[in-house]
């Protein structure tokens, strides 16, 4: 996906409808510039618990290096 497709959506506004940031995830833009994923937007949604090298250096071994980052989130009770 073009760098012009995620400006399509506002994700930090979408984060904050999901409650994020919270004391479980957090915003971070580790993928600036499409550094790590071409086809994850540059501001993902992280775990609190794990580093980010964690988060990053994981992405070598998944298919086409994606991030385990957070999709959707349901704020009533925390449900990922």
């Amino acid at each position: 996906m073009s760098e012009n497709g995620w400006k399509l959506i506002d994700p930090i506004s979408d984060f904050g409808r999901m409650g994020i940031p919270n004391r479980y995830w957090t915003i971070t833009d580790a993928n600036r510039n499409y550094e790590v994923c071409s086809t994850y937007p540059p501001e993902i949604v992280v775990p609190k618990s794990v580093t980010l090298g964690t988060v990053v250096g994981s992405s070598k071994f998944r298919s086409e290096e994606g991030l385990p980052v957070l999709s959707c989130l349901y704020k009533e009770n925390n449900v990922s």
